[in-house]
C-alpha cells in the first residue's frame, strides 16, 4: 500500500511528503504464541531493520493455541510464531484450526543450544543437565526434532537456534547470550533481529544497512551472514569464513610501538612542572579514559544512606568485628549493595581497610554461617541457578591474614552494582541515572567496569562514617577484571590511598599495543559491556589510541600503587605489565617521587635478560611497587602478603586510640 498526502502545505514541503508517499510499506502482523525466547530488544532491532525498506512489524504475544484461536479473526495475523515444545504438545486438529482460522503463514521457532561455558562455569539450567552440558549434543537434539515437527506440519522454519550455532564457529566463540542461556543485548539480539527479518520477509539482511549501534562493523556483518546462513541450511551449522580471533603468546610477534608520552599534551605542548601536570595533563588524560574508555560515571547521588544489618563483636574466634551494612542508593531500600565488613577486634585505634569487589557474592569468600545468603529476590536477579557455596573464594580472601596485619577488609558483589552479563544495562545502577526517555548508556557513559569502581566510592562514603577505619588510608584492590576496576576505582577517586590491582592485564595495568595475551581485539569482542560504547572502535587498532595504560598508573600520582604478576598468566601479559609500571614511574620520578625501585631504594633493578624482575623478588623501593609471583592467574596469601608490606611502608601509622567494637 502507498501513503498519502492530503494536507495542503507549502510547494517544497509538498513535494517532499509526496516523494516519502511513493515509499511503498509492507506491514507484517506478527502473533508470537506462549514459549518462544522473545526480547524487546529482539524487537527494537527489527523495527530498525525494517525501518531501512519501508516494512512495519507489528507484534503481539498470546498464551497459547486456544486463546489465539478464539480471540482472533481470519486476516488479522499474517504471520504466527509457534515454540517447539508447544507445538510437541499440540494435536494435527488444533494446527489445522490454527491455519483455517486465521489464514495465516506459521513459523516454527527453532531454540538454540547453552552456553557451554559462562566464566569457566557452564550454565546448569536443568535443561542444560539433561544433555550432560554438552553443548553440540543439545544443538543436534534441538534441531532433529524441530525438522521432524516442521515436516509432520509442514511448517516453515525460524532458525535462531542454527543462526546462533553459526556465530560460534567463528572468532566470536560462545559471547552471543549474558547468561549461558538469555541472548545479550550486544550482538545476541541483533542476530536474532536479522534472522526474523529473513524468515518474515524474505529479504537478504547482509543487504540491509541499518547500524545497531553497540557493535563494530565486523561483527554487525557477523551476525548478518549468520543469520542469513541459517535460513538457507536451517539444520546445518555453516563455516562462512569470517576470521577467527588469535591470541599473540609471542614475544616474537609483539608489533613494534611507540608508547604516547605522558609529558605530552594532546596540543603537543610540552610538560614542564608538577604543577602544569597536576592542573592540565591529568585532567586531560583522566577525561580521555572516561570518555574513551571506562566511560564517565556519576559522582554521589542523592539520598545515600546506610544501614548497619548485623554486627558480630567476636567474630571468626573472637579476633574480629563483623559487620554487614547496606548501602542504600536514593532515599529507599529498594536499590542498594551489601558490604561484608570485617576489622580487628583489638585494634588500639582507627585501621586502615582493603576495598575489594568479589566475583560470587560475600559468603564465597568467608567460611562459616555468619554471612547473611542472599534472598530470593536476589537469586533471581542474579540469575543463580544454586545456592552460593560458602568459602567458594576463600583462598583468594586471607581475612585472617589482614586482620593479623592490622587491617580491615570490606567486600561487596560485584552482581550488586551490574550483574555479569550483557543484558543492556537493565539490572543494574545505570537505570538509576538515565535521563528521561533513556534506555541505554551514552557512548562515554560507563560500562560494567565504571559502575563497579563506581560501587568501591560508595563503600569508602560509608567507611569515612565509622570511626574504628582511618578512612585516610583506604586501599582499592582486586583481581583479574576486578583488578582493572580497583585501578580505575583508585584513579577516579583521589580519597584512595593506595591502590592494588592484581592481574588485571589488558586495560588494567598492561600496555595495550603490546597486543600480548587479551588484547583489545578481546576485550571489545568478548566484553563489550565492560567498556563504554566508544571503545568499540579501538578492537584490533591499538595504535589509534590517545593513550596506553603505563598514563593509567601515571594518574595515580602521587599516591602508591602496587602492580602484580604471575609469571604462568601469559593471558594478563606480566611483561606488559612491568613495562607499564616501569614507564608510570618516570612519572612519579618527573613529579619528584621515587617511582619503581629496588627494596633499598636505588633506581637500580635487578633485571633478568628478559628485561624481568625475578620471581618472588618483590620491588617496593619508590611509590610505584611490582612483584612477580611462580605461578598462574590468581590471587594468592603471598600476593597478598607482599601488598601489606608495601602498604606498611607507605601509608604509615594511625591516629588516636579506639576500639573496635559493634558499639
Amino acid at each position: 500500500m502507498r501513503k498519502q498526502a492530503l494536507l495542503l502545505l507549502p510547494g517544497s514541503i509538498l513535494c517532499f511528503l509526496f516523494l516519502l508517499s511513493a515509499i511503498p510499506v509492507r506491514e507484517y502482523r506478527v502473533l508470537i504464541i506462549e514459549d518462544i525466547s522473545w526480547d524487546p530488544e529482539i524487537g527494537r532491532h527489527l523495527e530498525g531493520l525494517g525501518a531501512q525498506d519501508g516494512t512495519v512489524f507489528r507484534i503481539e504475544q498470546a498464551d497459547g493455541i486456544s486463546p489465539a484461536l478464539s480471540a482472533r479473526k481470519k486476516g488479522s495475523f499474517d504471520v504466527i510464531v509457534l515454540g517447539r515444545t508447544l507445538m510437541e504438545g499440540t494435536s494435527a486438529a488444533q494446527v489445522r484450526r490454527l491455519q483455517r482460522r486465521t489464514g495465516a503463514r506459521l513459523l516454527l521457532h527453532q531454540d538454540w543450544a547453552y552456553a557451554v561455558d559462562y566464566f569457566k562455569e557452564p550454565c546448569i539450567e536443568p535443561a542444560f543437565a539433561a544433555y550432560g552440558y554438552d553443548q553440540r549434543r543439545m544443538y543436534d537434539d534441538l534441531t532433529a526434532r524441530t525438522q521432524a515437527l516442521a515436516g509432520r506440519w509442514g511448517l516453515e522454519v525460524l532458525p535462531v537456534g542454527t543462526a546462533v550455532q553459526n556465530v560460534r564457529g567463528t572468532f566470536d566463540r560462545d559471547n552471543l547470550t549474558c547468561d549461558g542461556v538469555r541472548l545479550n543485548h550486544s550482538i545476541g539480539c541483533y542476530l536474532a533481529a536479522c534472522t526474523w527479518y529473513e524468515a518474515l520477509t524474505g529479504r537478504d539482511v547482509r543487504e540491509n544497512a541499518y547500524d545497531p549501534g553497540r557493535l563494530s562493523p565486523e561483527r554487525a556483518a557477523l551476525a548478518r551472514g549468520a543469520a542469513h546462513a541459517a535460513r538457507e541450511h536451517p539444520y546445518a551449522v555453516t563455516d562462512f569464513g569470517f576470521r577467527k580471533l588469535d591470541t599473540n603468546y609471542d614475544e616474537a610477534q609483539v608489533p613494534a610501538y611507540t608508547l604516547p608520552d605522558p609529558l605530552t599534551m594532546q596540543d603537543g605542548t610540552s610538560v614542564t612542572s608538577a604543577g602544569q601536570w597536576y592542573a592540565q595533563r591529568r585532567p586531560e588524560l583522566l577525561r580521555l579514559f572516561e570518555t574513551e574508555m571506562y566511560g564517565r560515571a556519576p559522582g554521589r547521588p542523592e539520598g545515600l544512606h546506610f544501614q548497619v544489618l548485623s554486627c558480630e563483636d567476636g567474630a571468626l574466634g573472637g579476633i574480629a568485628v563483623r559487620k554487614e551494612i547496606r548501602i542504600c542508593f536514593d532515599a529507599g531500600t529498594d536499590h542498594y549493595m551489601t558490604v561484608l565488613l570485617y576489622l580487628p577486634r583489638d585494634a588500639s585505634g582507627p585501621v586502615p581497610v582493603v576495598v575489594g569487589a568479589n566475583f560470587r557474592g560475600n559468603t564465597s569468600i568467608i567460611f562459616g554461617t555468619g554471612v547473611s545468603l542472599p534472598d530470593s529476590a536476589q537469586i533471581a536477579r542474579y540469575r543463580l541457578y544454586r545456592e552460593p557455596f560458602r568459602g567458594q573464594d576463600a583462598l583468594e580472601w586471607p581475612v585472617g591474614l589482614l586482620l593479623s596485619r592490622g587491617y580491615g577488609l570490606a567486600t561487596f558483589f560485584k552482581g550488586d552494582l551490574d550483574p555479569e552479563w550483557d543484558d543492556g544495562f537493565t539490572n543494574g545502577v545505570h537505570p538509576l541515572f538515565y535521563r528521561e526517555g533513556q534506555t541505554y548508556p551514552d557512548p562515554d557513559q560507563w560500562g560494567a567496569i565504571g559502575a563497579w569502581a563506581w560501587g568501591y566510592s560508595r563503600v569508602l562514603d560509608y567507611l569515612e562514617t565509622d570511626p574504628a577505619v582511618d578512612a585516610s588510608r583506604v586501599i582499592s584492590a582486586g583481581h583479574s577484571r576486578l583488578g582493572k576496576t580497583a585501578l580505575w576505582a583508585a584513579v577516579t577517586d583521589g580519597r584512595f590511598a593506595m591502590a592494588f590491582p592484581n592481574n588485571s592485564g589488558c586495560c588494567g595495568a598492561a600496555l595495550s599495543r603490546r597486543a600480548f595475551g587479551e588484547s583489545l581485539e578481546t576485550m571489545i569482542r568478548h566484553y563489550p559491556y565492560w567498556y563504554c560504547g566508544n571503545f568499540a572502535k579501538y578492537a584490533g587498532h591499538e595504535a589509534d589510541l590517545p593513550f596506553d595504560q603505563h598514563e593509567l598508573l601515571a594518574l595515580m600520582a602521587p599516591r602508591p600503587v602496587y602492580v602484580t604478576s604471575g609469571s604462568e598468566d601469559r593471558w594478563s601479559d606480566p611483561k606488559g605489565e612491568f613495562l607499564s609500571a616501569a614507564e608510570a614511574a618516570k612519572v612519579y620520578e618527573f613529579l619528584g617521587l621515587p617511582g619503581l625501585r629496588s627494596g633499598d631504594g636505588s633506581s637500580g633493578l635487578p633485571l633478568g635478560s628478559d628485561g624481568m624482575p625475578p620471581v618472588w623478588a618483590p620491588l617496593q623501593g619508590g611509590l610505584v611497587g611490582y612483584h612477580l609471583r611462580q605461578g598462574p592467574h590468581a590471587l594468592t596469601a603471598w600476593d597478598w602478603a607482599r601488598m601489606l608490606d608495601f602498604a606498611d611502608r607507605w601509608l604509615g601509622s594511625s591516629s588516636p586510640d579506639i576500639r573496635n567494637t559493634c558499639n
